[in-house]
C-alpha cells in the first residue's frame, strides 16, 4: 500500500478522535470516581486523622471539635 497525504492524515484523525475519547472519559469519569472513592472512604474511616493537616489545624483554632 502507498503512503499518501490522504492515508497519514486519516491516520492522523483516528489518533486524534481516540486521544480525545480518552481524555474525555478521564476527566469526567475516572477523575470523579477516583474522588469519590475516597470521600466514602474517610466517611467510613470516621477518623480525623486523614483529613488534611491544615484543616485539622483550622477546624481546632476554630473550635471545631472533630
Amino acid at each position: 500500500m502507498a503512503v499518501t497525504t490522504r492515508n497519514v492524515m486519516e491516520t492522523e484523525q483516528a489518533y486524534s478522535m481516540l486521544s480525545a475519547l480518552l481524555g474525555m472519559a478521564f476527566a469526567r469519569v475516572l477523575v470523579p470516581l477516583y474522588f469519590l472513592a475516597g470521600a466514602v472512604l474517610k466517611i467510613i474511616d470516621a477518623s480525623p486523622t486523614h483529613l488534611p493537616t491544615a484543616l485539622i489545624k483550622w477546624a481546632g483554632a476554630a473550635g471545631i471539635d472533630l
